[in-house]
């Protein structure tokens, strides 16, 4: 466990780096980062519980679910009072095992994120419609992204779950402006097609 660097005692900013045993794919990141956020969530943190609620606030970082995030070094909080680097390496803190967790630990449980939000049946096919996305050739990207934009409909996703999907995925555009500026006009093309439907 390490600092950020806005961390304070009254307003604890940090990261929990959790080793695995063994090298993991980008699809089996994304699926070990569920699982992950499920077991929080089973333990009763979410990410914006409501004042009355007994559940508590998660501090688990979501933009980091996808596999390419990057990650800052441990740095110095601003104060280099609270600065900490802590390594815990006693009998119960092996490094996870990728393996067991995704063999066991259920991943068709409820999600704050409209791409896990679908049946989970389809969660795979969510998953597979934005690798073929990210993979599309150079040249292709209105096209890919349209299509990707078609593949969630087809899924089950509504409008907005669409929308919010395809928000975080132009970050992932060799041209983001271009993709971002390009989500209106599909969004209303579904909008049309669903309508004449």
């Amino acid at each position: 466990m390490t600092n950020s660097y806005g961390h304070t005692t009254d307003a604890p900013r940090f990261r929990v780096i959790i080793l695995t045993s063994a090298t993991i794919g980008p699809t089996a990141y994304e699926a070990l980062w569920d699982a992950v956020a499920g077991k929080l969530r089973e333990a009763g943190y979410i990410k914006s519980p409501k004042a009355t609620s007994r559940l508590k606030k998660s501090g688990l970082d979501r933009s980091k679910r996808s596999a390419n995030s990057l990650f800052y070094l441990p740095a110095q909080a601003a104060s280099s009072s609270d600065t900490f680097f802590d390594f815990h390496n006693g009998h119960q803190c092996r490094p996870l095992d990728p393996e067991q967790w995704l063999r066991n630990v259920p991943l068709e449980m409820p999600s704050e994120s409209p791409a896990d939000s679908v049946a989970p049946a389809s969660a795979a096919g969510v998953a597979e419609a934005i690798a073929v996305w990210r993979s599309s050739s150079p040249g292709k990207g209105n096209d890919a992204f349209f299509t990707l934009a078609l593949s969630l409909r087809t899924l089950g996703l509504d409008l907005k779950e669409i929308e919010q999907v395809l928000s975080e995925q132009a970050a992932f555009a060799r041209s983001p402006a271009e993709r971002r500026n390009q989500i209106a006009s599909i969004m209303q093309s579904l909008s049309k097609a669903r309508r004449a439907a």
